[in-house]
């Protein structure tokens, strides 16, 4: 039986939550644990850490699989587990740097806004690209977040590079919608590396 890779997705989630089935779970996760690692590693900057999370999202899904609702979208889904494994990661990494550091001077305090600036971005980022329709989404993550061409796209997707070209262009305009109000709301004028990026990848 052919499934297409959404109801495949589907299909062994559902194997996973009522037959217990592991056979089902190595299959998802040889399907999921790439795609989920590249999304950490575009929001980390760290392999390590990314490998890390990536794991910790699939060891949530097989733990709490009888209290698992299926979700419609587990590409978005999955994003969102993602993003909070990240942040979680994110914030225990930098508590033990804190404390390693032991150090109260304005450089260190300076730090700190900075590192809580750089979460806030990759937080609206993230929850802006999680609202975009699934294709759109797709598209601009090979694109922007995993550097294919528009033909490796189109060839991946089985759509015209045309139609690639028209969804990044609906992701860019969201995402300057979105990413632009957010940064002439905040108040911090030293860049930091996530705003950099973002910025960098709205350009077409």
């Amino acid at each position: 039986m052919f499934l297409r890779p959404m109801a495949q997705i589907s299909h062994l989630l559902r194997q996973i939550k009522d037959e217990d089935s592991e056979t089902a779970f190595r299959q998802l996760f040889d399907l999921q644990y790439d795609r989920l690692f590249r999304r950490a590693v575009f929001l980390l900057r760290n392999d390590d850490w990314a490998k890390e999370v990536a794991l910790d999202v699939l060891a949530e899904v097989w733990n709490n699989r009888k209290q698992m609702t299926i979700p419609d979208d587990f590409d978005r889904y999955s994003m969102t587990m993602v993003r909070n494994a990240a942040v979680s990661l994110w914030r225990r990494e930098q508590r033990y740097a804190d404390f390693d550091a032991a150090d109260a001077s304005e450089s260190a305090i300076d730090a700190i806004d900075q590192q809580i600036a750089q979460e806030e971005l990759f937080l609206v980022y993230d929850e802006a690209l999680a609202n975009l329709p699934a294709r759109c989404r797709e598209v601009w993550q090979l694109v922007k977040e995993e550097g294919l061409t528009y033909a490796e796209v189109a060839a991946r997707l089985e759509i015209s590079p045309k139609t690639v070209d028209a969804q990044l262009q609906k992701a860019v305009k969201h995402l300057r919608a979105v990413v632009g109000s957010y940064l002439e709301r905040e108040t911090s004028a030293t860049p930091h590396p996530m705003r950099s990026l973002i910025l960098s990848m709205l350009c077409l």
